[in-house]
């Protein structure tokens, strides 16, 4: 065990400007900044100064007289470690176990210390008829009958010599058989031979030319349905005939072979475009195409599309099935559609088809608007005519929207001295936007809009 010390001695008779440190009057001198770990000394009290950088302070290391001796000087060490002092010290690692040398057995204190030291006995061995596993070296017995009387003793071949008694045959076993022989040693039973299966509850009679065993039910042959030509043995082609569902390639069919019958009747069913049975069937579809479910048919259009009763006159229907189309039933209906197909009625005279999203089918009959359309507050929507009046009774505002390129014209009637703001983005003459004639007059303004810019022009004082 090692054991660092360090001693610090001051001047006790006070540090004067031969000291070898910067003196100072007092701490008020001291200056504001240092070098981090500056030493400096101050006059008055000789006491001696650090400059502490990570707190820009100056703190006292000590003052005359603090480390001369007395109750702060380390003068002697005991316990574990001893020594004397002041000054440098000697120290000495106390004894604490004089048996040197190397041990099997040793006994350590809290500090780590070996405090005895012995060797093995053998009652800090366990007792070997408990010892299983392992290696022979780990081993100790006096004869080769004393480690056999281990009752699971695992031991490598390479760690075992001398004689080892032969191994007792077992009479009797318990595990299971596999392979061709299944079972247990009380009940066995031969499912293979030379890995071939063999039919289950039946009665061997021998093997055919290929080895493989036959069973007397199928001496005959009337069991054998499948396989091959080659697994058959028969006395005639007569015997060959009798078998209901022979399976054979027609590679091994040799000779004249009966001509197979016409079923009458048969028992399965039917799918496609007519479904049901023999006795039942049912036309579903045409060509793959479904037909209208409890309809009468009627013909078909001009693209060969089968069309019930009720939809009859839908000569121009290439998709969907008649049974979902909503038939017409006025000269000038219209079939439209929103989430699902409808009529719509047709309008009055001299009305046109107007689109218009709060109908169900998105579209309504309406008279030919107007070309002159009354601007209902400040703002013109340019989709609603081409000429625009109004008579303002108040100094306005006006915005465009739904602007598409073309021409309007807005006439505008003044009633007193109210003026008129017009947006930002029309191009005026000479860039000056006119304004409102006052009093009881009408001004006209042309506005035109190419699709980018819009160009306004006026003439007023009517």
């Amino acid at each position: 065990m090692a054991s660092s010390f360090t001693f610090y001695a001051f001047y006790s008779g006070g540090l004067g400007a031969g000291g070898g440190l910067t003196t100072y009057a007092n701490f008020a001198a001291l200056p504001a900044s240092a070098t981090d770990g500056t030493l400096a000394v101050t006059l008055d009290t000789d006491t001696i100064y650090i400059y502490n950088l990570a707190t820009t302070t100056w703190v006292p290391v000590a003052s005359p007289g603090s480390y001369s001796g007395g109750t702060n000087a380390i003068t002697a060490l005991s316990g574990d470690v001893t020594g004397t002092g002041p000054g440098t010290a000697v120290t000495t690692l106390a004894t604490v176990n004089a048996n040197v040398g190397t041990f099997s057995k040793v006994t350590v204190n809290a500090k780590g210390l070996v405090t005895a030291a012995t060797t093995l006995s053998s009652g800090d061995i366990p007792n070997n008829a408990a010892n299983t596993s392992g290696t022979a070296s780990n081993i100790t017995a006096t004869s080769n009958a004393t480690i056999t009387t281990l009752s699971a003793l695992s031991l490598p071949g390479t760690q075992v010599t001398g004689t080892v008694p032969a191994a007792t045959t077992a009479t009797n076993f318990s595990g299971s058989l596999s392979g061709d022989v299944t079972g247990t040693q009380s009940s066995t039973s031969v499912v293979k031979v030379n890995g071939a299966s063999v039919p289950t509850s039946k009665t061997i009679v021998g093997t055919n030319s290929s080895g493989q065993i036959i069973d007397a039910s199928s001496a005959t042959l009337s069991n054998n349905t499948s396989g091959t030509a080659s697994n058959i043995t028969a006395t005639s082609n007569a015997t060959i005939t009798t078998l209901s569902a022979l399976s054979l390639p027609g590679s091994q069919v040799t000779g004249t072979v009966p001509t197979a019958t016409t079923a009458t009747n048969f028992s399965g069913s039917l799918s496609g475009d007519v479904t049901g049975t023999q006795g039942a069937t049912s036309v579903v579809k045409v060509k793959g195409g479904s037909l209208p479910i409890s309809a009468t048919i009627v013909g078909t259009n001009g693209s060969g599309q089968i069309v019930d009763a009720s939809s009859a006159i839908l000569s121009n229907n290439t998709s969907g099935t008649a049974a979902n189309i909503t038939a017409l039933t006025t000269k000038g209906d219209l079939y439209g559609f929103s989430t699902t197909g409808g009529r719509i009625p047709v309008g009055s005279n001299n009305q046109v088809l107007i689109a218009d999203s709060t109908q169900s089918l998105g579209v309504r009959w309406g008279n030919i608007p107007s070309n002159q359309y009354a601007i209902p507050s400040t703002t013109i929507d340019w989709s609603q005519g081409d000429i625009f009046t109004q008579t303002i009774g108040s100094s306005t505002t006006y915005t465009f929207t739904n602007q598409s390129p073309g021409t309007i014209i807005v006439r505008l009637t003044n009633t007193s001295t109210y003026t008129v703001t017009w947006p930002g983005t029309v191009k005026w003459p000479n860039a000056t936007a006119p304004v409102m004639t006052t009093g009881t007059h009408t001004d006209i303004y042309t506005f035109v809009y190419d699709g980018t810019n819009t160009y306004g022009t006026y003439v007023q004082n009517y």
